[in-house]
């Protein structure tokens, strides 16, 4: 984590993104010292911004007529990674997203590679 914030559009990465999952939660609402700590501040963390598409059907049912229509809707998401737990970075991660109040622990091998993939 360097306080560098990256846009993911790519589709192995967005794959990856997926694959993170949270070991448990480990704080709520982090004064400024503990986002700090934990290297979730905004000059330490890594901050990827995930954008997706979701194509949803729209119907419109009026007057005994049915009309549906695909539309794609664009989702943004935000992960701030954070130091690891121990020197080794062998265990977990803090991890927050979106505009989230929780701070998760995530697997840090599995957010080392999303970090890193991003910068190829």
């Amino acid at each position: 984590p360097d306080g560098t914030m990256r846009e993911i559009t790519d589709q192995t990465l967005l794959d990856s993104v997926a694959k993170v999952a949270f070991a448990g939660c480990v704080g709520y609402k982090p004064t400024e010292e503990q986002r700090i700590a934990a290297g979730l501040d905004n000059a330490q963390a890594a901050v990827l911004t995930v954008k997706y598409n979701v194509v949803k059907e729209v119907t419109n049912d009026s007057d005994s007529v049915s009309n549906s229509a695909n539309i794609t809707v664009e989702y943004t998401m935000t992960l701030r990674i954070g130091h690891a737990l121990s020197e080794d970075r062998s265990t977990y991660s803090y991890l927050m997203f979106n505009d989230s109040d929780l701070v998760y622990l995530s697997e840090t091998s599995l957010l080392d590679q999303l970090t890193q993939q991003n910068q190829e």
